[in-house]
This record gives C-alpha cells, structure tokens and sequence, in this order.
C-alpha cells in the first residue's frame, strides 16, 4: 500500500512537473512576443526619428540609445528568467531523484522482509516434514518388525508342515498369506 501511494506521489510530481514546464514555455512566449513587439516599436521609431533626422539629429541618437538599453534589460530579463527555470527544473529533477531513491530503499526493505519470511516458512515446513519423516521411520520400522515376526512364524509352520506326512504337502504349494 506504501508503495502505491509512494508511486502516486511520483505521478504526481511528474504531473506537475509537466504543468510547470507548461507554464514556463508560456511565460517565455509571452515574454518572447513582448520582446517582439518592443523590437518593432523601435523599429518604427528609428524610421521617424530618420525623416526628423536633420532637425532632431541629437534626440534621435539619445532615443536608439534608449531602445538599446531597454533590449539589453529584456534581454537579461529573459536571461535571468532562464535560469531561474533552470534551477527549479534542477530541484525538481533532484527532489525526484530523491523519491526514487527512497523508493527504491523502501522497496529493498520490503523484498528483505519477504525474504525472510519466505526463509521462515521454508524452515517450518522442513521441520514439519522432518517430523512427518520420523513418524513415517517409526511406522515403517513397526511395521517391518511385524513383517519379520509374522515371515518368522510363517516358516515356523512351513517347517511343522514339512515334518507332517505328504498328504498336507499342498501346504507347501499354497503359502498362507497374512
């Protein structure tokens, strides 16, 4: 039951470890689409600021330097976002990692503990069947010793009925049986 919920558990992680991924990839389409659309707002008003250019020469070249600058902070935005989504991925990845070893730790206790059990029943039924062992010795021996006493007073009487006239010679022929 231990490690039903145990692999529950790591379906479940798995799961949100993939509605995660889900979120980030969205997240960086949206940052990416807002990069996009700054880059094409600039564009626009670079290509202003040229037809301006002889009148607004200075403002236009403080402007690019602007749109510069605020690339370069989306870009490290981005980059920095990046890598925040590296390292959850790398502590997701790990605390996974964790559980499967915990696991598997779990599972070795179990199959231990199977095993032993296993080593438990093997050895009372080795006892059980060394005692039915004796008693099948001890009956069989009985059973021999009435064997040999019963052969024994057989040949007592096949030798009485040698000694007695042929007329009872069919007593040699026909062996009593007991």
């Amino acid at each position: 039951m231990r490690l039903k919920d145990e692999k529950l558990d790591l379906i479940e992680i798995q799961k949100n470890q993939h509605e995660d991924a889900k979120v980030n990839k969205q997240l960086i389409n949206r940052l990416e689409e807002k990069l996009s659309t700054n880059e094409i707002a600039l564009s626009k008003l670079a290509l202003t600021l040229k037809g301006r250019a002889t009148i607004l020469s200075t403002s236009l070249t403080n402007e690019k330097e602007k749109g510069r600058l605020i690339k370069k902070v989306h870009k490290d935005h981005v980059s920095s976002l990046q890598d925040e989504m590296k390292g959850a991925l790398k502590q997701k990845e790990s605390k996974i990692r964790n559980m499967t070893i915990l696991h598997q730790i779990d599972k070795d206790k179990v199959s231990e503990r199977v095993r032993e059990q296993g080593r438990n029943r093997a050895d009372t039924l080795r006892q059980q069947l060394q005692a039915h062992v004796k008693v099948a010795n001890v009956n069989g021996e009985e059973k021999l010793m009435r064997s040999q006493k019963a052969s024994s007073a057989a040949r007592e009487r096949l030798k009485v009925s040698i000694l007695v006239p042929s007329h009872h010679f069919y007593v040699l022929t026909h062996p009593v049986v007991y």
